[in-house]
């Protein structure tokens, strides 16, 4: 699974999946990172302020760098601050995520079908070992 951000990504899931092997499967997000699909209300909450200029953009809007601008400016280093805010969002913030708020972002279908793949790669992989 790769972020939608990065063009030769798509190259090298297009590879894995003209091998048509069921045991492996490339997935790229729809979405330009996985901090995109974190709803908006838990951001603007955690980091109190507000995206709603943003919802237009939002597939493609460069979340974590937006969030360095506007909030942890106590920390100097760009690297750090981002590290802190994503840290924050792939932290604390995603264990507020419901699938109530998925779906009322629009993400959860996408989201959904991650995980049945992996399902499949994973039941795939299980079968092939039982026939050894």
């Amino acid at each position: 699974m790769y972020d939608g951000d990065i063009p030769k990504y798509k190259q090298l899931i297009d590879e894995i999946n003209s091998l048509e092997d069921v045991r492996r499967k490339g997935v790229c997000t729809g979405r330009r990172e996985m901090e995109n699909y974190i709803p908006l209300v838990l951001i603007e909450e955690e980091f109190g302020c507000d995206l709603v200029d943003f919802i237009d953009i939002w597939d493609d809007f460069n979340v974590p760098d937006h969030l360095c601008k506007v909030s942890y400016q106590h920390i100097s280093d760009y690297k750090i601050r981002e590290k802190a805010v994503k840290g924050k969002l792939n932290g604390s913030v995603v264990k507020k995520v419901t699938k109530e708020l998925l779906e009322d972002f629009g993400v959860y279908e996408e989201m959904k079908d991650w995980f049945v793949q992996i399902k499949k790669m994973y039941d795939s992989t299980i079968l092939e070992k039982e026939l050894i």
